[in-house]
């Protein structure tokens, strides 16, 4: 009797499972408070026998801020497999976070850490002045007002700032100094701000100078003032006699007032018929608005034969200028007593009254004596 042997079973070999990930660490930054999602690449390799791998992902601090592309899939012995890892900071406040992705196939586990920084969110452009309002007083014919200054801060990060100008009247008679430059976050810069009236005529002139840092956009409005010159004075005429050969007769006074802005005044001497016997004390001088000042008209007969004379002062503000006329009468020494004017008219009109007097000055050149007309 012959036995069979009952075949052996076969044994099977052992599964090998196996999966590794590159990288293994993972650093996110962003600002805080952002809405767009941050994404890197794993690449996940199956180093073990074809199987199914999966994934999860793990925020430490329980927020959900870090998330993965795909959790599950199969991979062939030695194939490779692209993960997309994504981080957001749209609900982090600013810190360090971490957490990890977890790969398995199988028994074999991989980690992957990822680290994500979240900093403060970068503060909007910001920038102010300390005014928004200049006003400039010019004035004709003089040199231009004072630069003023305009103060601006920087209240957000550092950046760069620039300018525009505008006048309404479209001349080039505003401008500034510097026009843009860099400010950190809390400088200040002083901007000088010029206005030039010397080629205006007089009245009013607006403008405006736009700062701008980024989407911060200030404005400072600008108001020139242009004013006359103005200048009076009086009396308007002088009237002077002398003997020849004597002593000169005494100074007289004109007023010179002005009746417009503060400025330098001039005066001048011309005499129609030549000859220096006309002269002023003074010929410049400086007159604040509202004020008046005497001035000495002097002349001088020494060198001068008999006959009658006439001269003018001019006084001058800017354009402004206004005459004295001035009339010098030198009589021979058997001359004495004189008239001023020496002619008259008067004009009439029927039924209307009689015409306005007129005044008639007249003048002792020898002794005291009685006069009669």
């Amino acid at each position: 009797l012959k036995v069979k042997k009952a075949p052996s079973a076969k044994t099977s070999p052992a599964k090998i499972e196996c999966v590794s990930a590159t990288p293994l660490s993972l650093y996110f930054t962003n600002l805080a408070k952002q809405n767009n999602t941050l994404l890197q690449r794993v690449t996940l390799n199956n180093c073990g026998d074809s199987g199914t791998w999966s994934a999860s992902a793990f925020a430490d601090s329980g927020k959900q801020w870090l998330g993965i592309d795909s959790s599950r899939g199969t991979l062939q012995s030695g194939g490779l497999q692209d993960i997309i890892i994504a981080a957001s900071s749209a609900n982090l406040q600013p810190g360090t976070y971490t957490g990890h992705v977890t790969f398995s196939i199988g028994s074999s586990n991989i980690e992957v850490q990822v680290t994500f920084t979240v900093r403060p969110p970068k503060a909007p452009p910001c920038i102010y002045v300390n005014t928004q309002s200049l006003i400039f007083i010019g004035y004709t014919g003089q040199s231009d007002p004072s630069s003023q200054q305009v103060t601006l801060v920087n209240c957000g990060v550092t950046g760069h700032w620039a300018t525009s100008i505008v006048t309404d009247d479209g001349a080039n008679w505003l401008s500034i100094n510097p026009a843009n430059g860099g400010l950190k976050g809390g400088g200040a810069r002083q901007v000088s701000v010029v206005a030039s009236s010397t080629e205006l005529d007089k009245g009013a002139y607006t403008g405006h100078i736009t700062f701008a840092m980024g989407s911060s956009i200030i404005t400072v409005n600008v108001t020139l003032i242009v004013k006359p010159q103005c200048i009076e004075a009086g009396p308007q005429s002088l009237y002077f006699e002398s003997i020849a050969g004597q002593d000169d007769p005494s100074a007289q006074s004109v007023t010179i007032a002005n009746c417009g802005a503060a400025g330098e005044w001039f005066g001048s001497v011309s005499t129609y018929q030549g000859g220096n016997w006309l002269s002023i004390n003074q010929s410049t001088g400086h007159l604040i608005e509202g004020t008046a000042r005497s001035i000495a008209v002097k002349v001088s007969g020494a060198q001068m034969s008999r006959g009658t004379y006439t001269g003018q002062v001019l006084f001058a503000m800017g354009s402004k200028t206004v005459p004295v006329r001035v009339t010098f009468t030198v009589r021979d020494t058997n001359e004495c007593i004189s008239v001023n004017p020496d002619r008259l008219n008067f004009t009439n009109i029927q039924d209307r009254g009689d015409p306005d007097p007129q005044t008639v000055t007249i003048g002792n050149w020898c002794n005291t004596v009685t006069w009669s007309s």
